[in-house]
């Protein structure tokens, strides 16, 4: 049996001797700083890309549109809407009507989504319409948050908002209150948002009272919208059914591609640390052929000096693991910070919301990202560790101290 604790113990000696070659120091050091250097990274990216995927988890989840129903006759939707709402997996169902609209100030021009929701789903403006909103037809009104930011919107502002009018092929104004505020539109994040009741918009625009276009259903868990939509797609076959999903498939998708390239070229860091690693042990394996031979004749088996080896090259790759996630973990915890400090110092804005649909940098740090990059790690030593322990151990004592 090989004795792990002598091999452990020269392996150490092997490692941190002061009378080491030069090149092998440097081909040493070089190999734990990449190795810390590809771990903090990958440790960085992988919890950015895990924020991402969180936030907009969290924003779906938040959302009412999980599954939307295009009304497609001129059927007697409350009846189908009262038998999807009474579902156990579903929250919410209301209907509404939705076009599009502009909004001017100055030179500019705001493009936006005009809904009428139906009162089965009221907020809490539209419970109490105020009797000056009723004498000079001014439609209460929810706007989403960008759009009362870009116009400085406060409550009971009044303002108009033009669409077309199909029957009369002119634009049509409606003169509208902002009265609460709503969340931007993701599945169109460029449109801002703006909701009045469906009664007013279908009087505003001739509608029949109870004319709808949609039903909007709000489900319990998000992540089983798309079984929830084929199971009502299957029981209401002349409607369109359509969830979250179909429309972020590509976007989710892009993430975890973009995820895993990332890692796999971080990953090459690694590797090339892994080179370094090999390079370093062949030297001190070349600089040690006489030791190895000596301990050869005082008993030491091949197995046991390959153990040597093997320890050594764990030694170096856990110095460069530890370094690694003493710097990745805490710089993947504050990154967001970190980068608001650098736009600050920079003057630049690193992070905008017009580009990444977020104005801060979210990040989670997740224990199995964490795992598996340890364990690649140390797979990558392990197979750096074979050639040169190859080498050491098919050194002959007898070929070695022949002429000493």
């Amino acid at each position: 049996m090989p004795n792990h604790q002598t091999a452990l113990y020269i392996a150490k000696k092997y490692t941190f001797s002061p009378h080491r070659n030069r090149f092998s120091k440097l081909t040493q050091n070089i190999a734990i700083y990449a190795t810390a250097l590809g771990i903090a990274t990958l440790l960085i990216i992988t919890s950015i890309f895990n924020g991402f995927y969180r936030e907009l988890m969290q924003h779906f989840h938040e959302r009412d549109h999980h599954i939307t129903a295009n009304i497609t006759q001129d059927a007697v939707w409350q009846d189908t809407m009262d038998t999807i709402a009474s579902r156990q997996d579903i929250q919410h169902v209301y209907p509404l009507q939705t076009r599009y609209a502009v909004i001017t100030q100055g030179d500019t021009i705001y493009p936006l989504i005009l809904q009428g929701i139906h009162p089965s789903y009221p907020p809490k403006w539209y419970q109490h319409k105020p009797t000056k909103i009723q004498k000079e037809h001014i439609i209460p009104a929810a706007i989403s948050y960008d759009l009362v930011d870009k116009l400085y919107l406060e409550k009971d502002d009044t303002f108009s908002l033009f669409t077309a009018n199909a029957k009369e092929l002119k634009p049509q104004a409606l003169r509208v209150s902002y009265q609460d505020s709503i969340s931007p539109n993701v599945d169109n994040p460029n449109l801002s948002q703006v909701i009045i009741p469906l009664e007013a918009f279908n009087q505003a625009f001739g509608y029949k009272r109870q004319a709808i276009q949609q039903l909007v259903i709000q489900v319990h868990d998000p992540l089983k919208a798309s079984q929830i939509r084929a199971s009502l797609q299957a029981k209401y076959p002349d409607w369109q059914f359509h969830d979250w999903t179909l429309s972020m498939k590509a976007l989710f998708g892009s993430l975890l591609t973009q995820k895993k390239l990332m890692a796999i070229v971080l990953g090459l860091v690694i590797t090339m640390a892994s080179f370094n690693l090999i390079a370093g042990l062949i030297i001190t394996i070349h600089e040690r052929k006489k030791e190895i031979a000596v301990l050869r004749t005082l008993g030491f088996t091949k197995r046991d000096i390959g153990y040597i080896f093997l320890y050594q090259c764990l030694s170096i790759t856990t110095m460069g693991i530890v370094l690694g996630l003493t710097i990745g973990i805490p710089c993947a915890y504050y990154v967001d910070t970190i980068i608001q400090a650098l736009e600050s110092l920079l003057g630049y804005t690193i992070i905008s919301d017009q580009v990444f649909m977020l104005n801060h940098l979210p990040s989670e740090i997740n224990p199995w990202d964490v795992t598996s990059i340890v364990g690649i790690t140390i797979l990558l030593a392990l197979l750096a560790a074979w050639m040169p322990i190859r080498q050491a151990t098919a050194i002959e004592p007898a070929e070695v101290l022949r002429y000493e």
